[in-house]
């Protein structure tokens, strides 16, 4: 009986680590979500701050910023 009794313990707890294991899945992948929607509205207005400037300014294309072009060069070519 004992042997039965830790036998059925095991498992009560073997489902609250798995309770709170999806728990903790849930608020991460509401976190990488809500980064996502982050990066995409940063993305949003930096390419809106690049249609509205003139000058010298310089914006940022691709991912974290690794590709660089010129304002000036989408206004020569009728971009604005």
């Amino acid at each position: 009986m004992l042997l039965h009794t830790t036998v059925l313990g095991q498992m009560s707890e073997i489902r609250e680590l798995h309770a709170a294991d999806r728990r903790r899945q849930a608020v991460t992948s509401e976190m990488l979500q809500a980064d996502h929607r982050r990066f995409a509205k940063m993305r949003e207005l930096r390419t809106a701050d690049c249609d509205s400037t003139t000058g010298t300014s310089y914006c940022t294309t691709g991912t974290a910023g690794t590709r660089w072009r010129s304002c000036i060069a989408r206004a020569a070519r009728g971009g604005w």
